[in-house]
């Protein structure tokens, strides 16, 4: 079941992060560095807003709407139009002060842009998880990529034909969305109306969902903060500089954390609905484990190859600040993307996402702090943000290792210690083979690094977990025939 789902959710969750790290790349060859820091800001500061605003909503749909009856879940989808309507026109209010806190003056038209790309690229997110729950995988394929996939591109046209301004790189991607928005909303059925929502729903969906909503902010403010400390600190170039690493290395973990994130949380929720909290329990430890077995090569990996990746990729002004940003933002993305899929997870499957407040508080704090002393320690340019990006994975680990801790203590979490080491011997025999082999330069001498480091890894995993591989060889073979 799990390899089934996590198939069918393939496309829309590697081809939106990766869409997104192509942009990433694409932008810096298109725009300028205080350009880039703009276009970053406005689409981190879009994941702010959903937090504030809609996410609280989702969240309770995704965790319960699949287990309602009929006469719950029409009341539910009653409900949901004033809700996420509601919602989408905060969003619009929102835009103006959080555009206001640039260190560059925002002109009318990146006001229009940035409001329309809030809304609907926040109302793709929450009809996506509905989409999600009624496991309408197409119609959540499309409002995954509507904005990655078809908006990057429409940016890159509209920057290419008209002018490298962040109104006009944002102004396709809104187009686009506003497009997908249509045709998602079409398929899901949803209609035009809006009623008043039932007291006894929104009051539950607030119980369970204003924890999330402090908490989607919080983890809004760990990862992004450091964006806020460098703009307001060092200015919008600086923030430029920063951004392509940081990034890249957010979409570079989120690529390997959501190979199975969506169909894995799903399948304990169901678990335990049916009373089986063993059966969800040990489903939360077996993703954990493959989660771990995703991101370990991976933030290792990136860190073995930044400096010809980044060479081979990155407009020249940016480089010497991606190399040195790109290793730690991946390592700080995958501490945080190990905890929030995997520990997290079961505080929501218990229905107490209180417990995360104090937790995130603590990281939100420490990214924060560990962004300015490390700019004002690093003493400016590349080593003062090298320094930034440090803080913040500081930050992130002491807030990961809390988490873990007490989900241990009064949760029965029980991390897979011993797959999780055998994890760690394939991916350090992967680093040492690379490490000994002078690869030289160019595609082709990254392309061949990559594709031996895997070869490496994916062989002493099979050493490793014997019983594991040789299932998986029967599997495979009973489905090919």
């Amino acid at each position: 079941m799990m390899l089934r789902q996590t198939l069918l959710y393939l496309p829309a969750q590697l081809l939106g992060p990766l869409a997104m790290f192509v942009a990433a790349v694409v932008w810096t060859h298109l725009l300028d560095a205080e350009t880039y820091g703009v276009v970053s800001y406005v689409l981190a500061a879009q994941e702010l807003v959903y937090m504030a605003t809609i996410a609280w909503w989702s969240l309770y749909a995704l965790r319960f709407r699949a287990a309602m009856d009929d006469e719950r879940r029409q009341r539910l989808v009653e409900a949901d139009n004033a809700v996420v309507l509601g919602g989408a026109v905060l969003q619009v209010v929102a835009a103006v002060p959080l555009l206001l806190t640039l260190d560059t003056r925002p002109t009318a038209g990146l006001f229009a842009a940035s409001a329309v790309l809030f809304a609907t690229r926040s109302l793709l997110t929450h009809y996506s998880e509905i989409a999600r729950t009624e496991q309408a995988i197409l119609t959540y394929t499309i409002a995954q990529l509507a904005g990655p996939l078809v908006g990057t591109a429409a940016s890159f046209v509209g920057v290419i034909t008209f002018d490298a301004t962040p109104t006009t790189a944002l102004a396709g991607i809104a187009a686009a969305q506003v497009f997908g928005l249509t045709v998602v909303m079409i398929r899901l059925g949803v209609k035009p109306r809006i009623v008043v929502p039932a007291r006894d729903v929104v009051g539950d969906a607030l119980l369970y969902g204003l924890p999330m909503l402090a908490t989607g902010m919080l983890a809004w403010v760990a990862t992004n903060g450091i964006r806020l400390v460098v703009d307001q600190l060092a200015g919008a170039e600086a923030l430029g500089l920063l951004s392509v690493g940081w990034s890249l290395g957010q979409r570079v973990s989120s690529v390997a954390a959501m190979l199975l994130t969506a169909a894995a949380f799903p399948i304990a929720v169901r678990l335990y609905e049916s009373g089986d909290e063993a059966g969800a329990l040990k489903q939360l430890g077996d993703n954990g484990s493959m989660l771990f077995a995703l991101l370990a090569p991976t933030t290792a990996g990136v860190a073995m190859v930044s400096r010809p990746l980044t060479d081979l990729m990155i407009a020249e002004p940016f480089r010497a600040a991606t190399i040195a940003i790109l290793p730690l933002a991946v390592l700080a993305a995958s501490i945080r993307n190990q905890r929030a899929h995997y520990v997290d997870q079961l505080f929501l499957l218990h229905t107490a996402p209180g417990r995360m407040v104090p937790l995130m508080t603590i990281e939100a704090l420490g990214c924060l702090v560990g962004a300015m002393v490390g700019l004002v320690w690093g003493g400016g340019g590349v080593a003062g943000l090298t320094a930034a990006a440090l803080g913040c994975v500081a930050g992130t680990f002491v807030a990961a290792a809390l988490t873990t801790v007490i989900a241990m203590k009064d949760y029965r979490l029980r991390p897979q210690w011993d797959r999780w080491v055998r994890i760690l011997v394939a991916t350090a025999l992967m680093c040492a083979a690379l490490a000994v082999v002078p690869w030289g330069s160019g595609l082709l001498a990254l392309a061949a690094e990559i594709v031996c480091g895997a070869f490496v890894y994916i062989a002493a995993l099979a050493l490793l977990f014997p019983c594991e591989w040789e299932l998986a060889i029967k599997k495979l073979r009973r489905r090919t025939g």
